[in-house]
């Protein structure tokens, strides 16, 4: 438990917290975080991890954040690899990882990241739901295995105060297994709650399975930006949970980006809507490729009026 100074964590490898069939939990509520792993060994910080050749078990590692800074330098963020299961929540705070990827859900693992509230920074690419052959080939402790589990929620429970996730530079979902993407409500000062820098994509690879989830509230709710391509493959879904709203006719902005490639099949599209409401999704066409990040993705809302007829 880290909750106030400056704690420096350097280790020839990587810290692992909870691994060997093993449960383990950071606590960091104020103060400073620095784990310094063995970049050469593509060491880094790790939440739940285990060989599932040697340790069939699941190790559970959990990290909990609601105030202070973390930093993991110099190796990958893991969240659940091999035969572990990772579990990172953030409800205050700043988190920065370093330019080795943040890996939720990797080589048979399960992992999920929940961010509520404060700023989370990843300066490499994000996966979702695994690594393929290709950014395995970047870290070797990595295995491409196909079942991975991989999910991230973004979600501002305090709309007053900050809730951002910024990746600069791509994100991968369900690169191989299966990762998803939920985003629920947004910050009254953004509502881009999940976001790649300038040029930098955001890929529904759908390896084994890729969903992208949005659930509304009464405020409505966030979105996502690619500050270059959103790209959907064959067999990537949709889900818009829009049951909770109760407000006004009105169009939402689901995911902005400069370039579009593919589209959600209207079969793989699942639109819940409130009592009393109309609604569509409204997709820019396949190959749209611009110069300024602009709407891709739409949902229109629209409240059914009713009519009274009086008869004297």
């Amino acid at each position: 438990r880290v909750t106030s100074g400056h704690l420096n964590v350097n280790t020839d490898n990587s810290l692992k917290i909870g691994c060997a069939s093993s449960t383990g939990r950071v606590v960091v509520t104020e103060g400073i975080l620095t784990v310094r792993g063995n970049a050469s060994k593509f060491g880094g910080l790790m939440l739940g991890e285990g060989d599932p050749a040697v340790m069939p078990k699941k190790s559970l590692g959990e990290m909990w954040v609601s105030g202070g800074v973390v930093t993991n330098k110099n190796g990958p963020f893991s969240i659940g690899c091999g035969s572990g299961k990772g579990r990172y929540v953030q409800f205050g705070g700043t988190v920065y990882q370093g330019t080795s990827p943040l890996v939720v859900g990797a080589s048979g693992g399960e992992g999920s990241l929940a961010l509520s509230n404060g700023y989370f920074r990843a300066w490499g690419y994000m996966c979702v739901g695994g690594l393929s052959a290709n950014r395995v080939s970047r870290g070797a402790s990595y295995a491409a295995r196909h079942d991975a589990i991989g999910k991230v929620v973004v979600s501002a429970d305090d709309p007053a105060q900050q809730c951002s996730l910024v990746v600069n530079n791509g994100i991968f979902v369900g690169d191989d297994g299966i990762g998803e993407i939920e985003i629920g409500r947004g910050t009254k000062g953004d509502a881009v709650v999940l976001r790649t820098l300038s040029d930098q994509d955001i890929t529904l690879l759908n390896g084994s399975a890729s969903t992208l989830r949005f659930k509304l509230s009464n405020d409505g709710v966030g979105s996502i930006r690619a500050g270059g391509k959103f790209s959907v493959s064959s067999g990537s879904k949709l889900v818009v949970d829009a049951s909770q709203y109760a407000g006004r006719s009105k169009t939402f902005t689901l995911v902005e980006a400069k370039r579009v490639t593919g589209k959600f099949s209207p079969a793989d599209i699942s639109l819940i809507l409130p009592d009393g409401y109309d609604g569509e999704i409204v997709q820019l066409q396949e190959g749209v490729d611009g110069t300024s990040v602009a709407p891709v993705v739409q949902l229109q809302l629209h409240r059914q009026v009713g009519m009274m007829i009086l008869i004297r």
